[in-house]
C-alpha cells in the first residue's frame, strides 16, 4: 500500500476487507498504518497493489 499523499509505502497481508464499502476498502493493523502514515489521521486515501 502507497499513502497517495506521501507516497510513504508498506507490504502488508489484508485480513479482512472494510464492511462498509467504497471509500473504505481495508481496515489496517496499528503497526502497518504507522509505516504510512501517523496514527492520529485514522483514515487515508491509498493505492493498493495484489
Amino acid at each position: 500500500m502507497v499513502n497517495d499523499a506521501t507516497g510513504a509505502s508498506t507490504v502488508c497481508t489484508v485480513d479482512d476487507r472494510e464492511g462498509a464499502g467504497y471509500p473504505r476498502v481495508v481496515d489496517m493493523s496499528p503497526e502497518g498504518f504507522s509505516q504510512i502514515a501517523d496514527i492520529g489521521q485514522g483514515v487515508v486515501d491509498v493505492t493498493i497493489s495484489w
